[in-house]
């Protein structure tokens, strides 16, 4: 069966900005997001291939839920200036890459969405729904399934299908609805039913198995719950038009048919004036190796492949870019992490795969100890180093792959790190010939 992957590109957009460390080109230009948001849909593409594909983006101005309620998504603060000014750059290097960019006037993300997986479900495609906003675990069923690239955990995507969505909601997808009328949604702003959260609702749907059945019986709830249910029966019926996602949408202008979201091979030459124009250096050099030798022919006339700026100044520059790319897959807290590291004037190196396992930090300042056991001296005097010394002490030029690891770490439950060090020099930092392992564990 043939696959159509459908990216929430508002989702991406701020978790590459919140993930990735401020990077600016030598002109001041924030990057940061950018790189972030090219990195993610690269490692999508890698990950889940699919022969049709989309991202798609909140267009600007008002849908039918602005009008059916005046405080519709009204909590919301306005996009930062310097995530703002990345939109455009953006939605070219979302092209480049060979994906289509949907952006509907007067229809909802959702909506866009909800409609293509119904289209898709009908034409015999699977659809796999990259987001993790829970409105969209009603569009799941046997040909759709939610894919969470961005697990609190830090672990790897978690897919969504039935079975997965009554385990983390407690109700199947046909219910969901019903599920958020009452826990209400928080994000975007709908009231959902006083004193109700996640079990209760939960619970009320398996007994009565509806919504619908529940308010039947509204009269026998007892206790602060059932009074407040009784109260807001007048305002499920709107709540449940703002929670419900469309499938019928008019998408005709952009996607007559579904050949229009056929995967495309990225565009070299545009990726190259898009690298040179925002500075990333590192990924200038790797252009002909990743995207072929029409990489080369996009460079710009009379400017030296490389430039200058956020990701080609200092070597620590580029090693923050690189360090901000495996954070994007971290816990959320990342954002405050990265920059106390920044701050702190600590390398990002030593920021870099981190364990997955980190939950919370205490401030920019706290970090927590790391205890350390090896097999044999030699590896655990390359430990200590680690656990001491203030310079980063894992370099590698490509090929080689080389990971960082620090006791600069946030506050974990348990952490774990091995490297694949061909050769441990202790006066350069190198490594190329050996290979060395370092179990480590962070204290509770």
């Amino acid at each position: 069966m043939q696959t159509l992957l459908l990216v929430d590109g508002s989702g991406y957009l701020y978790r590459a900005f919140h993930a990735m460390p401020d990077l600016r080109t030598s002109a001041g230009e924030p990057t940061g997001a950018i790189r972030g948001f090219i990195a993610m849909l690269r490692l999508l593409a890698e990950q889940s291939p699919a022969e049709y594909r989309a991202c798609v983006l909140d267009a600007k101005g008002k849908t039918f839920r602005d009008d059916l309620f005046a405080e519709y998504k009204a909590n919301r603060t306005a996009m930062p200036e310097d995530l703002a000014s990345q939109i455009g750059p953006i939605r070219d290097a979302v092209q480049a890459l060979g994906w289509p960019l949907l952006e509907i006037p007067g229809v909802e993300a959702d909506d866009v969405i909800g409609t293509l997986a119904e289209r898709a479900r009908r034409e015999g495609l699977r659809t796999v729904i990259v987001s993790t906003d829970k409105d969209l675990a009603q569009l799941v069923g046997d040909q759709v399934e939610l894919l969470d690239t961005m697990s609190r955990d830090g672990g790897p995507p978690r897919r969504f299908d039935r079975e997965g969505v009554i385990a983390r909601f407690g109700v199947p997808p046909e219910r969901i609805v019903d599920y958020l009328m009452l826990v209400g949604d928080s994000v975007d702003n709908v009231p959902g039913v006083e004193k109700v959260g996640p079990k209760t609702a939960a619970r009320w749907l398996n007994e009565y198995g509806s919504l619908d059945a529940l308010l039947q019986q509204a009269d026998s709830i007892g206790g602060a719950a059932g009074e407040n249910l009784r109260k807001v029966i007048g305002w499920l019926p709107t709540a449940r038009s703002l929670i419900t996602v469309r499938t019928d949408a008019d998408l005709s202008t952009q996607v007559p048919t579904l050949q229009a979201l056929q995967a495309r091979a990225p565009d070299p030459q545009a990726l190259r004036r898009l690298f040179e124009r925002f500075e990333f250096r590192s990924w200038l050099k790797e252009g002909d190796t990743l995207f072929g030798p029409a990489f080369a022919l996009g460079a710009s006339a009379g400017k030296p492949a490389g430039g200058s700026g956020a990701d080609a100044g200092p070597p620590a520059d580029a090693r923050s870019a690189k360090a901000g790319e495996a954070a994007l897959h971290a816990p959320p807290p990342v954002r405050s992490i990265a920059n106390s590291t920044r701050d702190s004037g600590i390398s990002m190196d030593w920021y870099t795969n981190l364990s997955p396992s980190c939950s919370r930090t205490r401030g920019h300042s706290t970090w927590c100890s790391a205890s350390v056991t090896s097999a044999s001296s030699a590896e655990y005097s390359v430990a200590r180093s680690m656990l001491t010394s203030s310079k980063p002490i894992w370099r590698a030029p490509l090929p080689h792959t080389c990971s960082y690891v620090s006791v600069r770490r946030p506050r974990c439950r348990s952490a774990s790190a091995s490297m694949s060090c061909p050769r441990w020099d202790s006066s350069t930092y190198d490594c190329s010939s050996v290979s060395c392992s370092m179990p480590s564990s962070a204290m509770p």
